[in-house]
């Protein structure tokens, strides 16, 4: 689950036998930062236990704030890659759950894309004048006329 940078709240599931954390467009867990290599780590499920194991980043893979080559994540770990911290959240944890719920409720309250309000600038001499690229016309001379 994401806890810090893009994607907050976030929760990835870990159902294949190794994923990779990175920037590149063929990882299982995209985070789109300079600071994260393109393979940046590598979480490994076996059967109850994951390890995360680092892919000799350029910023290196931290787990509760220690630079790591690889480690057993244990329930509530925080992960470092880049800008960007995830929480481990083993097995069916309450606290999971409750990330879970809590991200889908945001994302179902997000208010509807808007255009940006109209906007009206002021001359020097005080006289309105509109905001180009809106399609007001600005009162001008016209081709042709």
């Amino acid at each position: 689950m994401v806890i810090y940078g893009d994607q907050l709240g976030k929760v990835y599931d870990l159902n294949a036998a190794s994923v990779v954390i990175g920037r590149s467009s063929k990882c299982e867990i995209r985070v789109n930062q300079v600071s994260i290599s393109r393979n940046h780590a590598m979480l490994v499920v076996n059967g109850k236990s994951v390890l995360i194991r680092d892919l000799d980043s350029s910023n290196g893979t931290y787990i509760n704030d220690q630079p790591i080559q690889e480690q057993t994540l244990r329930n509530g770990d925080l992960i470092k890659v880049g800008r960007t911290i995830f929480k481990f959240l083993g097995g069916d944890s309450v606290e999971r759950g409750y990330h879970e719920e809590m991200y889908r409720q945001v994302l179902a309250n997000q208010p509807p894309n808007r255009e940006p309000p109209e906007m009206t600038l002021t001359e020097s001499d005080g006289e309105p004048r509109h905001a180009p690229g809106n399609g007001v016309d600005k009162g001008g001379p016209k081709n042709g006329a």
